[in-house]
């Protein structure tokens, strides 16, 4: 599907770790939908007016549920100009645990849906997060629940955000985009 991507979509893949890993944190990876173009070599382009939201997906270790840890969906929305500013910081955020990543459930499908500017996070067809009930970074309510009016997704990117990535491999598969 060229760019932009259409202003209503899915977009599905696979995420997978290596099972057994005894630090907190296993195989984890960030997905990043950015309105402005990539750069010519590659890089995420973060100048100019524009909105991007990193999704990152963290496995968990289960032998820390004792110690209150779990797998984690990390999520940041940025936009420029800003739109959802506290205490001088910029961004909406959500965290959710993420119980079905782990050192012994390797395996995940990741459903990211965009409606009408809403953003949603399914797992394994389970609806974990919607912009809507994202926060400020300090707890207030969002201003802008979503991406801005007209925001469409010039570029898409993922990177490894393995702590251990020497010893713990993250992979990514069947990557599917569907206008909606």
């Amino acid at each position: 599907m060229p760019y932009p991507l259409p202003p209503n979509f899915m977009l599905e893949f696979d995420l997978a770790t290596d099972g057994n890993f005894t630090h907190m944190t296993g195989g984890s990876a960030m997905l990043t939908l950015n309105s402005r173009k990539m750069l010519t070599r590659g890089a995420e382009n973060t100048s100019g007016p524009g909105a991007v939201v990193t999704i990152n997906l963290i496995s968990g270790n289960e032998a820390n549920y004792a110690s209150n840890y779990r797998g984690l969906i990390d999520i940041d929305l940025n936009t420029s100009p800003s739109q959802n500013v506290q205490n001088f910081n910029e961004g909406a955020v959500s965290d959710i645990p993420l119980k079905e990543f782990t050192n012994n459930k390797t395996k995940i499908h990741v459903g990211v849906k965009v409606l009408n500017n809403t953003i949603s996070v399914f797992i394994n067809g389970q609806q974990k997060s919607t912009s809507t009930d994202w926060k400020l970074k300090y707890g207030a309510p969002c201003v802008t629940c979503g991406f801005p009016e007209n925001t469409r997704i010039q570029s898409i990117s993922w990177k490894g955000t393995t702590d251990k990535s020497d010893e713990i491999k993250v992979y990514l598969g069947n990557i599917k985009i569907e206008k909606l």
